[in-house]
């Protein structure tokens, strides 16, 4: 009976340990990407602001055209630079975690059949983030095309020579 308790024991101060592990990473993941959204939404409110006084000093449509055609690009680029950072987030948050719990796992005897089982889940989790990436490439290839097209629409016809 008395291994009983002391096994229990050992088992409660190891889970206790994994869910503060694992809190850690997860408050550390969260700061990281409130930096990069407090960061992302910073740059974009400088832009924003040096666009619309770019427009204000436009004095024809031609130059009004080459202003947004100069804002929307790097837009597109700072977006895609955002995404990309977060999935290293979300993989080095992954990476985290798979060594916090084979550790713990290991530590309670469970090795081999719990990791496996974890690894099946965080394989679902990483083929889920790159269907994720792949529509938002989609997306914001469609994005990127629907802006061509409206700068296409918007440039006035050239005059026959």
């Amino acid at each position: 009976m008395q291994t009983s308790t002391t096994e229990q024991k050992r088992n409660a101060q190891t889970y206790t340990d994994a869910v503060g592990a694992l809190s850690e990473i997860a408050l550390s993941n969260v700061e990281r990407l409130s930096t990069l959204n407090q960061n992302l939404a910073r740059a974009a409110l400088q832009d924003c602001l040096a666009a619309s006084n770019d427009m204000l000093a436009v004095r024809d449509v031609n130059a009004l055209q080459g202003v947004q055609a100069s804002t929307a690009a790097p837009a597109l680029a700072q977006f895609a630079e955002y995404l990309r950072s977060v999935q290293e987030i979300a993989v080095d948050s992954h990476k985290q975690v798979s060594a916090v719990l084979d550790g713990y796992f290991g530590t309670l005897g469970l090795g081999g059949s719990a990791g496996a089982n974890m690894q099946a889940g965080f394989d679902a989790m990483s083929r889920l983030t790159r269907q994720t990436r792949d529509v938002m490439n989609a997306n914001m290839s469609a994005a990127s095309e629907a802006n061509q097209k409206l700068n296409a629409s918007i440039t006035p016809p050239k005059k026959a020579a």
